[in-house]
């Protein structure tokens, strides 16, 4: 899980699935049937490498580890601790998806697909107005000034 020197750094980009639906769905209504077991064990291993990765990075403690790779969902404290890892990143911008910390699984853009998916329709699960209030927005933005104190650099205003 080595971070190289970047510009920018985000947890996934608008073609994958957003980072509950990584870690803990099968798959997608897309995907072949035939697929699917193959993808859940792919799906459970990463997972599985992930939590660890960030139990020995020190974003996850020792204790929680085991109750964590136990669940059949991916906690805030995980997405946390994955936004966390990533913050400590030397890259100029973090982007932080809405989706990840608010658990939606749905995946907002399904490529190869037109009619069959509400590509790029998907409605939040929180009112616009209730997000900067929203309980794990929160904790993430605590998460991540933990990590990432950096002051702005943007010129003061004329």
């Amino acid at each position: 899980l080595g971070l190289e020197a970047g510009l920018r750094r985000a947890v996934r980009e608008h073609r994958l699935a957003d980072v509950a639906a990584l870690l803990s769905a099968p798959g997608t209504p897309a995907t072949p049937a035939t697929n699917q077991a193959l993808q859940l064990l792919e799906r459970t291993q990463d997972r599985r490498r992930l939590i660890l990765a960030l139990q020995r990075e020190g974003f996850l403690a020792d204790e929680d580890t085991t109750a964590i790779l136990a669940e059949n969902v991916l906690s805030s404290r995980v997405v946390e601790a994955i936004h966390g890892f990533l913050a400590k990143a030397p890259s100029v911008v973090m982007i932080v998806h809405l989706e990840d910390p608010l658990g939606v699984v749905d995946q907002i853009n399904m490529p190869g697909t037109t009619d069959e998916q509400p590509n790029w329709r998907r409605k939040m699960p929180v009112d616009v107005s209730a997000i900067s209030k929203h309980e794990a927005i929160l904790n993430l933005t605590r998460a991540l000034s933990r990590e990432r104190p950096r002051k702005a650099t943007l010129p003061p205003p004329s």
